[in-house]
């Protein structure tokens, strides 16, 4: 059976928008215990649902936003890839880092752990990098 948590991971499958950030609301309840199951929170085939962002989005929005900026600009590249020089890669996986590198997280663990996820998909972009020079 399908719980709440479940719930928003394919919401965030389908959004982008990370379960942590999500509020979910329903017959004016909020769906906060991620651990019970839908059917226990009374939610049955067409039951709407509110997806909102909840308040730690609120404190991280500036971040997460800059983070998913960056990240629409790896996911550019990495189509561009093979079509690239390996120079004028290794500069754009450069210039991505360091602009990753200053995104300022506000000491919050999500945006840090996001950040060093898409550092590191950025330098899997740039074949000249050996295995050692990425980890």
């Amino acid at each position: 059976q399908t719980t709440i948590g479940g719930l928003k991971q394919e919401i965030e499958q389908n959004t982008g928008i990370p379960a942590f950030y999500q509020r979910l609301l329903a017959r004016g309840s909020k769906l906060d215990c991620n651990e019970i199951t839908l059917e226990e929170a009374k939610i049955k085939d067409r039951t709407r649902i509110m997806l909102l962002h909840n308040e730690l989005y609120g404190q991280e929005k500036e971040g997460f936003e800059a983070l998913e900026a960056v990240s629409r600009e790896i996911e550019d590249l990495a189509r561009k890839k093979e079509s690239t020089s390996p120079t004028v890669l290794t500069e754009l996986v450069t210039r991505l880092c360091c602009r990753l590198d200053g995104i300022d997280t506000a000491g919050s663990s999500n945006l840090r752990r996001k950040r060093k996820d898409l550092i590191r998909k950025a330098e899997n972009l740039d074949s000249s990098k050996s295995a050692d020079d990425i980890s």
